[in-house]
């Protein structure tokens, strides 16, 4: 029939859509396009061929899951929106999680490209979470109204690209293991990158979150809505294994007051932002240690629109270095556009936390 899944004569497999929440008899309650997808998703791993779907509505009761041990898995969205019907609280695509560590290193292996599509389901749900991986890409996937719209679980050199999060409690995870054995130091998503992404929220979440992962490069995203607690948190407390941190282009506009653009408590370790903007009054930077000692450089900043005077929260164990920003970070005290633990202004290495170094641009 036209909306069973077929096998192209060309490397593809096609899905067409039901185009309605039917329940295929004798299923325990799954839909049409989600029993043909499910066969679809199956064939193309065994198969080692692209899945493609259209620009329709395709419904789901539960999680589409993607093997554990197919190692080349690509699915072209086409435009495709996935709409979960069954209010669940798992992930709209996921798989199975390791039994342990061995398992987990087996699964490493895999490196699927998911390509333009749209998620919608429930507040409790994750568009993506398909655990291990290594060199994963998520390319222009639209995700409204879900708990996160995905989440990374040791997934090594992960790439998050183009993608929109709309209204969802979270944006996106670069995250550890959740299976038996996993911890902070054997399951990172280490070396990771998010990049030209948006998240327009209005459930005071955090938009781009680091747990327990170092190497991350977020560059270019946009951050706005009327609530948001955190725009990009690192996560990483007694962690001494996490030590760098980069964040490029930062626009941030929230209309909420209390948020802060990056917050940080980790063990210690390197924080480099570059270039930032803020459309409404926000804290950029709390920074601090738990414990240990963080060292953040903050540069080529031309304006950001502080919240009270202030700019930044210097917490535990923290020195700052300001370079080639405008007056308005340098200034002639630039001291007081810091709140928390009081800073003192001294480039010197014996002078050690607390510090503020500036370097201001030569004109």
């Amino acid at each position: 029939m036209a909306y069973q899944a077929v096998i192209s004569e060309h490397n593809y497999i096609f899905c067409h859509p039901r185009g309605n929440a039917d329940i295929k008899p004798n299923t325990g309650g799954k839909t049409h396009d989600e029993v043909n997808l499910q066969k679809a998703i199956q064939w193309s791993q065994e198969q080692g061929r692209t899945l493609v779907t259209m620009a329709q509505k395709y419904y789901t009761t539960s999680t589409l899951k993607i093997s554990k041990y197919d190692k080349e898995f690509i699915w072209e969205g086409g435009g495709i929106t996935l709409v979960d019907v069954g209010g669940g609280s798992g992930a709209m695509i996921g798989c199975d999680i390791p039994t342990d560590n061995g398992d987990a290193n087996i699964m490493v292996e895999r490196h699927p490209v998911f390509k333009d599509m749209s998620l919608e389901g429930s507040t409790g749900q994750i568009g993506i979470d398909i655990g291990p991986t290594y060199g994963a890409q998520y390319l222009r996937i639209r995700a409204k109204n879900l708990n996160w719209a995905i989440y990374t679980r040791f997934g090594l050199m992960s790439l998050i690209e183009g993608c929109f999060a709309t209204n969802c409690n979270n944006g996106w995870c670069f995250g550890i293991g959740n299976y038996s054995g996993a911890t902070w130091s054997n399951s990172q998503s280490n070396s990771s990158i998010a990049r030209m992404n948006r998240a327009y929220m209005n459930n005071n979440g955090v938009a781009f979150r680091t747990e327990h992962s170092s190497g991350i490069i977020y560059e270019g995203n946009i951050i706005e809505g009327g609530f948001v607690d955190i725009g990009y948190e690192m996560y990483a407390p007694n962690n001494t294994v996490v030590k760098d941190w980069t964040i490029r282009n930062l626009h941030y506009e929230v209309l909420q007051t209390g948020s802060a653009a990056i917050y940080s408590r980790w063990a210690g370790g390197i924080i480099t932002v570059d270039k930032a903007q803020s459309g409404h009054p926000a804290i950029m930077a709390d920074i601090g240690s738990t414990p240990g000692y963080t060292q953040i450089t903050v540069s080529n900043v031309p304006y950001w629109n502080p919240e009270n005077g202030l700019i930044f929260i210097n917490n535990v164990a923290t020195s700052w270095k300001l370079k080639n920003c405008d007056n308005q970070l340098h200034g002639n005290s630039p001291l007081n556009i810091f709140g928390g633990r009081t800073v003192k202004l001294g480039c010197a290495v014996s002078a050690g936390y607390d510090q503020v170094c500036v370097e201001p641009i030569n004109r």
